[in-house]
């Protein structure tokens, strides 16, 4: 059988981002490989349920995705396309310096194969844009988000309106 290999993979501390790393994984697990998995404190038991090796965020950047108005006071006060930018800084690019520290902090105590990183953890981005690959572990994304692109055919993203088929509409969607 092949060698086994160290993963370490990351998520943003919120349930539809840790489920599917939680997948892959018990899946990196379940073909002999050993898997660490950097997330908030919150998903801990289920990291380690599944045979892999828990690693803390920061206390700063582990808030509690059940309890999301605590960790963006005054989130309330927005509407619409507003409220989703809201959260979408705070809950994901806020977080990205304190995620890149606990992130280097990972690989400089460990000796990892490769990383799997879900694409809103953010945090890998600094290392991503400026360590060439050859000077790394190889990282790979996962996507645990909506396909987020733009068109005269669709609604602006999250908005959940109507895409419409008037030319106003889809002068608004463009």
């Amino acid at each position: 059988s092949p060698p086994m290999s160290h993963f370490l993979l990351t998520s943003t501390p919120s349930y539809g981002h840790v489920a599917p790393m939680l997948a892959v994984g018990r899946g990196l697990v379940s073909r002999g490989h050993q898997v660490t998995m950097l997330t908030g404190r919150k998903y801990r038991g289920a990291v380690e349920s599944h045979a892999m090796t828990f690693q803390p965020l920061r206390d700063d950047v582990d808030y509690d995705d059940a309890n999301l108005d605590a960790w963006l006071p005054g989130r309330k006060q927005f509407r619409g396309l507003a409220a989703g930018r809201y959260d979408i800084i705070g809950m994901f690019i806020r977080p990205l310096q304190s995620q890149y520290y606990a992130f280097t902090d990972a690989l400089a105590s460990e000796s990892y194969d490769a990383v799997v990183s879900e694409t809103a953890f953010l945090g890998v981005l600094p290392v991503l844009l400026s360590v060439p690959a050859g000077h790394r572990a190889p990282i790979a994304g996962v996507s645990a988000t909506p396909l987020s692109v733009t068109s005269g055919d669709c609604a602006p993203f999250g908005s959940g309106i109507d895409p419409g088929r008037s030319p106003h509409t889809r002068r608004r969607n463009r």
